[in-house]
């Protein structure tokens, strides 16, 4: 099991020489990926701060049975995720299902999975309806997305769905995300969320998406398994305070817990904003000042047990006026095992923006019970006693902001100082974080470090 695990240690021996900040999906698969590539697990030691790996992966128990903190499923393209579960022997866990979505606007939820819908969607004009299934058409054909990084959403939105098409699909959905940053963001984002969405897509009909049975924690279990067999330490509820640099520009160790450690080779997977606060030492001012121009948006989650079903949909966009939330994911509603008394799993997320001020202050009572008008308005016959168990979590940087001329901000993985590399979620933009993508992410590092002196001239070129 992950949960409560703390300060797992694979194997004895010399001290790690590797030290990956982060264990996250993205640092646990490089730890994976390095194994595969030859180099013993004794020499690599990951450190979280959080007291059990995953990171926004992670899972908790709620009344005795064990969820995901925030909803996770896979889409057609997730082939990164698909293919690494069967490198696990977990294939027999991944389910596929049709999925139904829908839109609560103005008092009603509209089912909104597919051509059908659409048609008969109120409250907008056929034009602009014709309008949105031909920008369907034209992204899924649309393999290069380049040019619409110098144009904003709105503007390209604007563009293909005229004012009342981007007013009734988009606008609201946009400003709940991105808050203050909703005017900036740019054309390519919207892209990589309509492909995703549409290459999952059957028949033009409904939505065919997958979940892990058993939730993300059976994945980071059998991963957490496999590196600890092989040597590899996980040290949880330790985090990182510092990287240190020497004189001459190369990484020289971190300190964590007040200990310092030395490690000659140090790849950073936490959050690429809180990097700069890490550095101690002559670091490159180009790439410290990348850092600090990337923007990103927090995400309070609220995860809830109920007795029975709340509105029968996967996934819930929330338009209406007098609904504060971004949406409703009900994830049982796509797999129905998820729980195993049968209890219905809704996960309501928030974007906004978050200091650290009010992250100290989150009041999960309060949120709940600011949300009970609007659950009643979702399902007439919905009472508070439903409600069996609430948790709530919450992240200041989930959501990367994608601005226009996103790339020329965007870091790689390289940071200038000798033995330091660096890398997150901002990495995938245009698209969104997804399990898949930091799985990709990850082996695209080790790919990269390929290339260098990391492997110390083991001559090694790829997973053996």
């Amino acid at each position: 099991m992950v949960d409560g695990t703390v300060g797992l240690t694979g194997g004895g021996g010399n001290p790690p020489s590797i030290a990956i900040i982060g264990a996250g999906v993205t640092g646990l698969t490089i730890a994976h990926g390095l194994v595969q590539r030859g180099i013993p697990g004794g020499e690599i030691a990951v450190y979280e701060a959080q007291q059990t790996p995953g990171g926004m992966a992670g899972t908790f128990s709620m009344n005795g049975v064990r969820l995901d903190r925030f909803y996770h499923f896979l889409c057609a393209p997730d082939r990164e995720y698909v293919a690494f579960l069967s490198d696990l022997n977990l294939s027999d866990r991944l389910r596929w299902r049709r999925s139904d979505m829908a839109f609560f606007d103005r008092g009603r939820l509209i089912r909104f999975s597919g051509g059908v819908d659409l048609l008969r969607y109120p409250g907008v004009d056929l034009l602009s309806k014709v309008r949105y299934a031909a920008l369907v058409a034209a992204v899924r054909a649309m393999r290069d997305w380049r040019h619409l990084e110098h144009i904003t959403a709105r503007q390209w939105l604007h563009g293909w769905l005229g004012r009342r098409g981007y007013e009734a699909f988009w606008a609201e959905l946009i400003r709940r995300k991105f808050g203050p940053h909703s005017d900036r963001v740019c054309a390519a984002w919207i892209w990589a969320r309509i492909r995703r969405n549409a290459q999952s897509r059957r028949f033009l009909l409904y939505d065919w998406l997958g979940y892990v049975r058993g939730g993300t924690g059976v994945f980071l279990d059998e991963l957490v398994r496999r590196l600890s067999s092989s040597g590899v330490t996980i040290r949880c509820g330790l985090g990182v305070e510092r990287v240190d640099v020497d004189p001459e520009g190369a990484v020289e160790g971190i300190v964590a817990g007040g200990e310092k450690i030395p490690a000659s080779r140090v790849i950073y997977a936490g959050t690429l904003i809180r990097l700069p606060s890490l550095l101690h030492g002559p670091v490159p001012r180009d790439y410290v000042s990348r850092l600090q121009r990337l923007e990103s948006i927090g995400l309070v989650c609220v995860v809830l047990e109920l007795l029975h079903p709340l509105t029968g949909r996967f996934w819930t966009n929330i338009v209406d006026p007098d609904t504060p939330q971004t949406g409703l994911v009900e994830f049982t509603a796509l797999a129905p095992d998820y729980h195993p008394m049968g209890r219905s799993v809704v996960y309501l997320p928030h974007y906004r923006v978050l200091d650290d001020a009010e992250l100290a202050t989150l009041d999960l009572d309060g949120i709940v019970r600011a949300a009970l008008p609007h659950f009643a308005r979702l399902n007439s016959r919905f009472r508070p006693e439903w409600i069996t168990g609430k948790a709530l979590f919450a992240e200041q940087y989930a959501q990367p902001v994608c601005p226009v001329g996103f790339t020329s901000s965007t870091p790689g993985f390289d940071t200038g100082v000798k033995g330091l590399w660096a890398l997150d979620h901002t990495m995938l933009l245009p698209d969104d974080r997804t399990i898949a993508g930091c799985i990709g992410l990850a082996r695209s590092l080790l790919t990269r470090l390929e290339t260098t002196e990391f492997f110390g001239g083991q001559g090694c070129r790829g997973p053996r």
